[in-house]
């Protein structure tokens, strides 16, 4: 692997001024080896260009922008070159004249809040060019006639190439607090953030079957919305310079849900993915246990019911115990909440520390 890299850095200060500029010209380019085909004897390239400048004026006030036009190979040459820039300022109120009378007990207030988009090509491995047909090698299958065995050769599409397929984006919203108390004994530090993710790469999967499609091609079509919080908290104190202590405290919550999505159309409606969480999962409402056969006779059917099994919902009212009955239930595999807790003792060559973390 080759890495080209330029950079030019600039920085100044006058009086109450800071300013700084950085822009930076990457170009990557590396080979497989060895190569088992012919995408993967050429070279891989990405090229892109950033630049980050940002402005201070009596260490009160802060502003930054700043942008990266990032191209990648993967994608047609209308599609190539991707623009994600990024805005952000903070202000820290405790340097201002009205919070002095409260200055022993806020040591520090900073309020901060930033939005920005940030590209992917990457979500997928494979094909290589999305906007490139792809045939495989031969694959070897019997002929479908009865009682004829001859084997056959084929090439096999891999990739039916789409050249409107482009970058996939993620645009993020941040807001933040920073804090410090009592002579920074105590420091709390909370994050709130909304991130959407639109353009995601996706194989389709709902094409008809009379179109005879082998392999589901490749699009922009899902979107997905994630809130959360984050929340650190710090104790530290020193009773003297041999015996201190510090605590750690973290919870982080976040809800990533479906807002796009594409999806077959005979499902019914609360079966589908947009408004629910991204892994939570389809089940039935179970209602108790049959008692007895006549408890069974009297209730909607359920195939192969004996006393003693679950009775579940008939959720559409068909009376029927079917697929059409799951729906979405429980919390989703991923946690939306997790926590920590940690802490370090030290008196003189002794040092006692721990940890914990839950979800």
């Amino acid at each position: 692997q080759w890495t080209y890299e330029g950079r030019l850095l600039h920085t100044a200060a006058w009086k109450e001024h800071q300013t700084s500029l950085v822009a930076v010209l990457q170009a990557i380019q590396s080979s497989s080896n060895p190569a088992n085909d012919l995408f993967s004897s050429i070279e891989h390239r990405n090229l892109s260009f950033s630049m980050r400048g940002s402005y201070g004026f009596k260490d009160r006030y802060f502003v930054e922008g700043s942008f990266g036009y990032n191209g990648s190979e993967r994608f047609t040459e209308n599609n190539r070159m991707g623009f994600f820039p990024s805005v952000g300022g903070a202000w820290v109120v405790t340097k201002e004249n009205f919070m002095q009378g409260i200055s022993k007990w806020v040591s520090f207030l900073k309020i901060r809040g930033s939005w920005g988009k940030v590209g992917n090509d990457g979500i997928i491995e494979s094909p290589r060019f999305v906007y490139m047909p792809e045939i495989t090698k031969k694959v070897t299958g019997i002929y479908p006639e009865a009682g004829k065995y001859e084997a056959f050769d084929r090439k096999q599409i891999k990739n039916y190439g789409d050249p409107d397929v482009k970058w996939e984006i993620s645009e993020q919203v941040n807001l933040g607090l920073e804090t410090r108390f009592f002579k920074d004994i105590l420091e709390v530090n909370v994050d709130l953030y909304q991130e959407i993710r639109h353009n995601i790469i996706e194989n389709r999967t709902v094409i008809p079957a009379h179109m005879g499609v082998e392999f589901a091609p490749l699009d922009n079509m899902g979107k997905v919305r994630s809130r959360g919080m984050d929340l650190a908290v710090k104790v530290q104190h020193a009773f003297r310079p041999d015996f201190w202590f510090i605590l750690n405290g973290t919870l982080t919550y976040n809800k990533a849900v479906y807002k796009e999505l594409e999806e077959s159309t005979d499902k019914p409606w609360y079966q589908r993915k947009v408004g629910h969480e991204l892994s939570q999962q389809l089940g039935y409402i179970a209602e108790g246990l049959f008692l007895d056969q006549a408890e069974i006779d009297n209730v909607p059917a359920q195939p192969a019911a004996m006393p003693g099994d679950i009775r579940y919902r008939d959720i559409n009212s068909d009376g029927v115990i079917d697929v059409e009955d799951a729906v979405y239930i429980g919390f989703p595999e991923t946690p939306r909440l997790i926590y920590g807790f940690s802490g370090f003792v030290n008196y003189k060559n002794w040092e006692f520390n721990f940890a914990f973390q839950g979800s």
